[in-house]
């Protein structure tokens, strides 16, 4: 069955990966990955700062859980702590009963990680015993002293709880082992009720009244098979079954083994000093590796473990040549596995002094190895693309999970546990470089607060109402969110509506305070538009030549101040300027006009308005005949005067005789004798007509004949030549006829 990696932590139920961090090593598979985790990565790691440090008057070597805002540790001074993991105050502290010191192993106090689950911190105290602690106030719920079943032959001051608990499905596995060697006892991995507080089965590593192998390990499970692991210390004066081993127990009963693997060589303190990872290979091959003392790690498939021992390697790793100071698990990100060592050689020859490794889990090759500043003891976190390692030269790095690359680096005192990464933030547990016998601390560290506003015009709604975003990185949830919104109004929340009354430009602006308190503001101006509408009128909106109008233009909504661009006026209509909204016009020429504004606002927007002026040409029109008398056959040539020049319109022309035209200025030839009346109508674009008319008369010959060659009254030479004479001189009946039709009425035919 393939294994599903990782899975959640301390839960007694398990179900799929998890945010929070609440058991050693994140979860019961011990990958120390958080795959949920998303805030720090490898394009951002360098903009971490220091959020918060939290001092001890004891080494913290072991790691944290960090569960509801909360993180939990445990340090030598023998105190259980709850810190707020956004700000790093105290929430309370619980001293958990130790006893003298031991002979090499300095401090007696806490060296475990707790597990946290249903508002319970289970934890090993500084003595063989279990404690649970009420997860909000500090208070201890019940304790059970764990030596009194061991059935060690050493007093109950020798054995300590290295091991950090594992809750799962109604129980709790811890082991127990030796403080320091000083002396060995009778190894065990307890199985306790979580519901009578009482050990139901135990795993012990040697018989009854024998000393050797301790389990300071922390056990590691795997929920599809039901099995639980862990591994072993070194033997004490005589070789043992189960020393320096790595071991698969049955989860409803610890006491059954369902097979080990014995490594490293015998008498030589190579025990395994950490717990077994469990992953799987590339194909869903359910896997586990541990690292021995040896620098050397050793992985199987589970299925391959035997309960005889006889079980093989599927690979191995050599970290390190530095036999006996290789403590660290690997991280395991559910492609590749990721070691940290001490002193070893590079790939080139180049001797470092520490290093991190990322291998493949189906053989164990390298995919790439990194030198450090110094050795790795804290152990290897996973999270997002990248790997934290803490180094005991007194550094934390962060490195690209791909290549290898730092991203990040912080100095501080010793790091002798697991770096954690959890809620945006990463949580580095240490101790004072003097000694173990020093003070320690916690340091915490998250990126900066960085707020992005953004804003939309909401749809269906005039240009005033906007939806305002507020996206928010770094820092600690949760976020208090508050806009100014430069109208003088204010909201808050990370999604806010707001409508501005009057058109205008807005700065905008968001302000961020996360957890901790740091704060973070952002602006963006904003473009408040009344929909912009412009109506052009004229009046009137048709003119006789040499008349005026006035052009005006009403502009509603948009934003002051605005610019004219006028187009399509007239000839005599005046130069405007930019800001000219109205015009009055004295049009120099006859016809259709189509003017066109554009309107521009200030914030940008355009608006077009079309209207048409008719401009109708002279009335007054007066018809000029040269020659107007004479001979037959005599030609005339005709034109009109007029106040102002006719530069449009059709002509038609009655010349009296049967005879027509359509020129301006048109010239007819009259064959015989006779008096003509002489007419022309102007029909203008607009529908306009303008009429004049004159009398021509044509005398024959100087017989004074009748005009038509009949009898007639007989005029006298004298007055027959006044009479000519005066009707040369002055045109005789001018009038004429105004008639206005609209542009789309057919005019009728002048013909």
């Amino acid at each position: 069955m393939a294994r599903t990696a990782p899975v959640s932590g301390a839960t007694s139920t398990l179900s799929g990966p998890i945010a929070e961090w609440p058991t050693y090593s994140h979860d019961l598979q011990r990958t120390g990955a958080n795959l949920e985790e998303s805030t720090i990565a490898v394009g951002n790691a360098s903009a971490l700062a220091p959020l918060w440090t939290f001092n001890t008057t004891g080494v913290v070597s072991g790691s944290l859980a960090v569960v509801n805002g909360t993180a939990y540790f445990g340090a030598w001074d023998g105190d259980l702590y709850a810190v707020n993991a956004d700000t790093g105050t105290l929430d309370w502290k619980v001293a958990l009963p130790g006893h003298a010191d031991y002979t090499g192993c300095h401090e007696p106090g806490i060296a475990a990680t707790p597990a946290v689950w249903n508002n319970t911190v289970y934890i090993g105290g500084g003595n063989p015993s279990l404690y649970a602690v009420n997860a909000q106030n500090g208070s201890i719920e019940w304790t059970l002293d764990l030596a009194n079943v061991s059935g060690s032959s050493t007093p109950w001051t020798a054995e300590k709880i290295w091991s950090s608990a594992a809750l799962y499905d109604g129980s709790i596995y811890l082991g127990v082992a030796s403080g320091c060697d000083s002396p060995l006892v009778r190894g065990a991995l307890f199985q306790i009720g979580l519901r009578d507080h009482m050990v139901d089965h135990a795993f012990f590593t040697l018989p009854a009244g024998e000393i050797g192998p301790g389990i300071w390990s922390s056990p590691s499970v795997d929920p599809t098979s039901n099995t639980v692991w862990v591994t072993t210390g070194n033997e004490g004066s005589f070789e043992t079954t189960y020393a320096r081993s790595v071991v698969e127990l049955n989860a409803s009963n610890v006491s059954q083994v369902l097979g080990f693997a014995q490594r490293a060589v015998p008498f030589e303190d190579l025990d395994f000093g950490e717990g077994a990872t469990l992953f799987q290979s590339s194909g869903g091959t359910p896997m586990v590796v541990a690292v021995n003392k040896n620098g050397i790690a050793y992985a199987f498939n589970d299925s391959a473990l035997r309960p005889n021992g006889a079980s093989p390697d599927a690979w191995t790793v050599t970290l390190t040549p530095d036999s006996g100071t290789s403590f660290v698990p690997p991280a395991y990100d559910g492609h590749y596995l990721y070691f940290g060592s001490v002193a070893t050689t590079l790939p080139n020859g180049t001797a470092v002094v520490g290093s991190v490794r990322c291998v493949y889990p189906d053989n164990g090759t390298t995919r790439w190895i990194v030198g450090v500043s110094s050795g790795v003891y804290g152990g290897l976190t996973y999270a997002d693309g990248t790997v934290v390692v803490g180094l005991t030269g007194g550094e934390v790095e962060i490195l690209d999970a791909a290549t290898g690359a730092p991203v990040f680096s912080a100095a501080m005192n010793y790091v002798w546990g697991e770096p954690v990464v959890v809620n945006g933030e990463l949580l580095v547990p240490m101790g004072a470089l003097a000694s173990w016998n020093g003070g320690g601390a916690v340091e915490a560290f998250a990126m900066p607060v960085v707020a992005r506003p953004t804003a939309t015009i909401v749809a269906g709604s005039s240009e005033t109402a906007y939806a305002f975003h507020a996206s928010v990185a770094g820092g600690v949830t949760p976020y208090e969110i508050a806009w100014t919104f430069g109208d003088g109004t204010t909201g808050s929340g990370g999604s806010v509506g707001h409508s501005y009354t009057s058109a205008g430009y807005y700065n905008a602006t968001v302000n961020v305070t996360d957890a901790t308190g740091r704060t973070s503001s952002a602006s963006l101006t904003v473009r408040a538009n009344d929909p912009q509408s412009v109506v052009l009128s004229l009046r009137p909106d048709r003119v006789n030549l040499g008349e005026s109008t006035w052009v005006n233009a009403t502009v509603r909504g948009g934003a002051a101040p605005f610019t004219y661009v006028w187009q399509g006026l007239p000839p005599g209509a005046p130069t405007l300027p930019p800001a000219a909204p109205d015009v009055v016009v004295t049009p120099r020429g006859e016809g259709k006009f189509d003017l066109s504004l554009l309107v521009n606002g200030s914030l940008g927007q355009s608006t077009v308005a079309n209207a048409t002026l008719w401009v109708d040409g002279p009335t007054e029109l007066t018809i000029v005949a040269s020659p107007s008398d004479g001979v037959p056959p005599l030609t005339v040539s005709f034109r009109l005067l007029a106040e102002y020049a006719i530069t449009s319109g059709t002509y038609e022309w009655q010349f009296g005789d049967g005879g027509t035209s359509t020129s301006p200025s048109p010239v007819h030839t009259y064959p015989e004798e006779g008096q003509y009346p002489v007419q022309v109508t102007v029909l203008y674009p607009g529908g306009t007509l303008a009429n004049a008319s004159i009398g021509v008369i044509v005398v024959a010959g100087p017989t004074g004949a009748a005009p038509g060659g009949g009898a007639g009254p007989e005029i006298g030479p004298a007055l027959g030549l006044a009479a000519i004479g005066l009707l040369a001189a002055v045109a005789v009946a001018v009038w004429y006829e105004r008639r206005r039709r609209p542009p789309t009425t057919p005019e009728p035919s002048l013909g």
